[in-house]
């Protein structure tokens, strides 16, 4: 294995997985500190010899003192790379302590000394750090942002090896979060990057992860060949410790299938390895499937114990997330009333009979209250999400959280958002004529289809009228790829409608589609009072109508404005300027295609080297 795959999978690791051990060299710390003894260096150097001292040390609480002397050293200096990297380190020694909060803080300043020294490429790496701290304890809100932020700001360095990095770790953190398109969007651009720079070990654990993909989408055997591989690829190069997960994965597997020898055999292997590197998500995980089998097999206690290691995980990630701390403080404040109880009833046993009796009648009634505040904040919750999913089906989920809070929703202002518009051509004519219930039927096909691709490509469902549908890419959440977001959902909206043409088990209506796109600044809010709606304003938004007004059925056209951003991406077909309602004379193009990128040879290249092992 290259030097430079086994550099990879231990910055992956010590940023992925926050209990993971650094890439320290004890050896060099020590001759480091013999450095530092003989008071040689002064000025920057000394500062160097700090921030080697804080990445070697293999004693996480020495490695966290020299850090914090490199962080006061370098304000004192006003050095604000090596006050960058002070924060950093330290940052990453919390991670491995579980102290999320104090890293999240740490790499936060990490940012801000970056943004101080004009260090790009340091600001892109702090925010990918404060990303994974956030995705690891699931504020995926947060987490997206940030992700954003620093893959926007590693590709402007040309940092090809980071940028790896993080679109790996983004990947992951929707994967996590259960979009599995998105994550496959990322993995593969990474796969792409790796692929260029022969980083075989980023390949295998891609490759592994799109295994639990494929677990998650129940396609179990195909999961299963790609999570062996990954394990053996992983186990082959020395790397043995980073497939904890992936043998979780495939214990729950076969803990669904009722296979509890095989369930248990990856079960323990998972919890060994996490365990020993301290992998705390992966502990947790394990342990969750151990209780399992425990209880199949009638182990009441064994099972309760794997269950505690499984809880407890649950409430540190709940602790992270701020909606959901009180929830669990009054978990805690029940624990304590209940011990309590119990203390008080043991002392009464103790006293006489008659205290035994009256300790009975009051841990009865405990326990029936106990009953009922459970069924009765279950209750709750569970109207608390029936009217929080349906404020989300009518506003996206920033703009819901402002309502809730305040009442109100502040209208905004986005610089960059790209509006499309569709409509069908001759509906007139089909609504004068069919029934309405087919007519109905008809709409709620295409459009349902329209609402499932948007939302693959991350955009925004602003409203439909009539037969017209409209949507927008870069809000509620700005986004710095949302105009080749918005052109991609375009051409798959069309791929959709040809493809309905052709095979309509439904005998719907057959419509032709026509479309426009245009970028620019928009104003955004929710009006109404009794029925909400989210919708936005602006000129963009009447150019993007006039765009899907002068296209033809079929084609997509989009105004000058999108096609000076996408057109790196995109086969685009220049109409030249045509007059516009109101607008003049305006250049418009057709998109034709995306541009392909070449075909990855991932798995072609793992069977080569499956075919080379065995005849070795």
């Amino acid at each position: 294995m290259r030097l430079k795959s086994a550099v990879f999978l231990i910055w992956c690791y010590v940023v992925l997985c926050p209990f993971a051990a650094q890439a320290q060299d004890q050896k060099k710390a020590d001759s480091l500190t013999q450095i530092l003894k003989s008071n040689i260096k002064q000025g920057e150097d000394l500062l160097k010899l700090y921030n080697d001292l804080a990445y070697n040390e293999t004693d996480i609480d020495l490695s966290i003192a020299y850090a914090e002397e490199l962080i006061r050293r370098s304000t004192k200096q006003n050095n604000n790379i090596y006050l960058y990297r002070g924060y950093r380190q330290l940052g990453e020694n919390y991670i491995i302590k579980g102290r999320v909060y104090d890293a999240y803080v740490s790499f936060m300043e990490c940012e801000n000394a970056a943004i101080k020294a004009d260090y790009l490429k340091g600001q892109g790496l702090a925010a990918i750090s404060i990303a994974n701290a956030c995705s690891q304890y699931y504020d995926f809100v947060n987490a997206d942002y940030y992700f954003e932020k620093g893959i926007s700001l590693l590709r402007s360095t040309k940092d090809v090896f980071n940028l790896g990095i993080a679109l790996y770790n983004a990947g992951n953190s929707y994967l996590n979060n259960n979009k599995l398109d998105r994550a496959s969007f990322y993995f593969d651009e990474a796969e792409e990057i790796f692929e260029k720079e022969d980083h075989e070990i980023g390949i295998v654990v891609i490759n592994g992860n799109r295994g639990k993909i494929l677990a998650l989408e129940g396609r179990n055997e195909e999961a299963r060949e790609k999570l062996y591989e990954a394990i053996r690829l992983l186990t082959e190069s020395g790397y043995g410790y980073a497939t904890a997960e992936y043998q979780a994965v495939l214990a729950k597997l076969y803990l669904n299938e009722n296979n509890l020898t095989l369930a248990r055999k990856f079960a323990d292997e998972s919890l060994n390895f996490a365990r020993a590197e301290d992998q705390k998500k992966n502990i947790a995980e394990a342990s969750l499937v151990l209780a399992q089998i425990e209880e199949k097999e009638g182990n009441a206690e064994a099972a309760g114990n794997y269950q505690q290691v499984y809880d407890d995980y649950q409430l540190q990630l709940a602790a992270w997330r701020n909606d959901s701390m009180d929830f669990f403080q009054n978990m805690r404040t029940e624990k304590v009333v209940m011990e309590s109880a119990i203390e008080s009833q043991q002392r009464l046993i103790w006293m006489s009979i008659i205290g035994a009796f009256l300790v009975i009648v009051l841990s009865v009634v405990l326990y029936r209250r106990f009953i009922f505040v459970k069924k009765t904040n279950k209750i709750i919750a569970e109207e608390r999400d029936r009217s929080d999913n349906l404020l989300l089906n009518i506003l996206p989920e920033e703009t819901a959280e402002e309502l809730k809070a305040s009442g109100h929703v502040q209208a905004k202002k986005f610089n960059s958002v790209t509006v499309l518009f569709t409509d069908f051509l001759g509906f007139t004519h089909y609504a004068d004529n069919l029934p309405p219930e087919d007519l109905v039927k008809a709409v709620d096909f295409y459009f349902s289809n329209f609402d499932r691709i948007i939302e693959k490509y991350g955009l925004e469902k602003i409203k439909t009228v009539g037969d017209a549908y409209m949507c927008a890419g870069g809000l509620p959440y700005p986004t710095l790829d949302h105009p080749k977001m918005v052109v991609l959902a375009a051409l798959e909206i069309l791929e959709f409608v040809e493809q309905s043409k052709q095979g309509n088990d439904l005998d719907l209506t057959k419509f032709n589609v026509r479309i426009g796109i245009n970028t620019g600044p928009v104003v955004a809010g929710v009006v109404g009072t009794k029925k909400f709606a989210y919708d936005i304003w602006g000129d963009t938004v009447n150019i993007a109508s006039r765009m899907e007004t002068n296209s033809d059925p079929g084609k997509i056209n989009i105004s000058d404005n999108t096609y000076e951003i996408i057109k790196p991406d995109f086969d685009c077909e220049y109409r030249g300027e045509i007059a516009v309602k109101n607008k003049g004379m305006m250049k418009m193009y057709y998109v034709n295609s995306a541009i392909e990128t070449k075909t990855k040879k991932l798995l072609n290249r793992l069977k080569r080297r499956k075919v080379t092992s065995s005849k070795s």
